[in-house]
Parts: structure tokens; sequence; C-alpha cells
């Protein structure tokens, strides 16, 4: 849902508010290529390379930020998933 706020670090920035210090915030979005381009303008989305997803989590201040790919179906094409955790 990350990539549908009309601004995503603000939104990210109000998750890591709520989140326990120590805690694990788990991401997943629409990143860059044919089918989330295709997503992207039939839903209006945001597609969030995995990079600039890494940057703004570390942005809000979530560490040892990692990024995995989905293995199954069709998201393994369409979306990237993104573990950060809150700082004590």
């Amino acid at each position: 849902m990350l990539e549908h706020l009309p601004n995503s670090t603000a939104g990210l920035q109000e998750m890591v508010r709520v989140l326990r210090p120590g805690a694990p915030l788990i991401i997943a979005v629409t990143r860059p290529g044919l089918l989330g381009f295709w997503l992207e303008s039939r839903w209006g989305n945001s597609c969030l390379a995995p990079n600039t997803l890494a940057k703004m989590m570390e942005t809000v201040g979530l560490t040892d930020i990692y990024l995995c790919p989905f293995t199954f179906g069709l998201s393994r094409y369409t979306s990237i998933v993104c573990v950060g955790i809150k700082s004590e």
C-alpha cells in the first residue's frame, strides 16, 4: 500500500513512528518493470525500485535493511519485499 500513497516517505515515517523499538517493519511494494508499469498505469500506484525503497527505509530511521524477492507466482515479477528494524 505504500506505493499508493501520495507521499510514500511520510507514510513510511508514520509506520515507523508507531512501531515498537527493535521491531521489524516488512514492506512489499510493486517494483519497476513491464508488469509494474502496467499496474502503475492501471491503478495509479507508483513503482518503487528496491534501492529507492531501501534508501527511504534508512532515511526514516530503520536499520539492518534487507531486500528479498518474492519467489512464487506472478509476484516474483512485480514485487519486492524489504525488511528493516526500528532503532532501539
